[in-house]
C-alpha cells in the first residue's frame, strides 16, 4: 500500500507514523486482522509526504498475481 503523487513519485506508509499514532492510542485496528462475514473495522494509516507532493493517490496491490488499484 503507498500514496503515488502526481509526478509519479511513491511513498509507502510511516513507520514512525505509525508508532507515533499507535502511541496515542490511535492506530485503529490492523489490515492483517481477518474479518469474518458482516464484521468491518477501520484502520488508520500515516503516510509522510513531501509538501511539493500533489494531487496524492491510494495504491492497493496484492501479492501474487498482478492485481492494482490506484484510487483517486
Amino acid at each position: 500500500m503507498a500514496l503515488v503523487d502526481e509526478q509519479g513519485r511513491v511513498f509507502g506508509v510511516s513507520e514512525t507514523g505509525q508508532q507515533a499514532l499507535a502511541a496515542l492510542g490511535q492506530a485503529g485496528t490492523p489490515l492483517t486482522e481477518p474479518l469474518q462475514p458482516g464484521e468491518s473495522y477501520t484502520t488508520t494509516l500515516v503516510f509522510d509526504l513531501p509538501a511539493d507532493a500533489g494531487a496524492p493517490r491510494l495504491l492497493l496491490a496484492t501479492v501474487g498475481a498482478p492485481t492494482y488499484f490506484l484510487l483517486g
